[in-house]
């Protein structure tokens, strides 16, 4: 359809009576079919054709290079981020592990300090048992010692008032066997 068929088809005016669209489509199918297909293009329309196409593929190239630079750019972030997370997760696992590891120095320095409140609690009860025991052993050698001087003065203090009765003569027996019976001289047995 030329341009100038264009115009044989009335414009659409408010109020005025003009073809609906399937009119005009028929009468356009008609043209097609009176001249056995498409009438040629003229030079002006294949120019224009030509440089529609060039601007339409100029346009979809820069749609093309701005979509490709918003998907790497789009990467870029989503790789700045997974990288951030990365660092974020790595810096929380070494706070944790420095967490972990200063916990497991103070619960050390705990065990280490209650094993030397322990030992000195120890050594201070065996050096309380052991000086109450020594204290004991010089309160009993000083018990002993006055204990023997007391026993001894008493026996002074009594020996001064009665003096000590003088030693018993000592009876000694001596047991003889009885002879054996005689009988005019002859020694008789004895029936037991």
């Amino acid at each position: 359809m030329s341009a100038e068929n264009l115009d044989d088809v009335p414009k659409a005016t408010e109020g005025s009576d003009v073809a609906s669209e399937p009119d005009v489509v028929s009468r356009v199918v008609g043209e097609i079919t009176t001249h056995h297909g498409l009438p040629p293009l003229s030079e002006d329309e294949i120019a224009l054709r030509q440089f529609e196409r060039e601007l339409w593929l100029a346009e979809r190239h820069r749609i093309e290079e701005r979509q490709r630079l918003q998907y790497e750019a789009e990467q870029a972030e989503l790789a700045n981020r997974e990288a951030a997370i990365a660092a974020e997760r790595d810096a929380r696992q070494r706070a944790e592990q420095r967490r972990l590891e200063a916990a497991r120095q103070r619960e050390q320095q705990q065990r280490d300090e209650e094993s030397r409140r322990q030992r000195r609690a120890e050594q201070s009860s065996l050096y309380s048992h052991f000086a109450q025991a020594e204290q004991r052993q010089r309160n009993r050698a000083a018990f002993d010692v006055r204990r023997q001087s007391a026993l001894a003065a008493l026996d002074r203090a009594v020996s001064l008032k009665n003096p000590p009765p003088p030693p018993e003569p000592t009876v000694v027996i001596v047991e003889v066997e009885p002879e054996e019976p005689t009988f005019c001289g002859v020694k008789m047995p004895r029936w037991r």
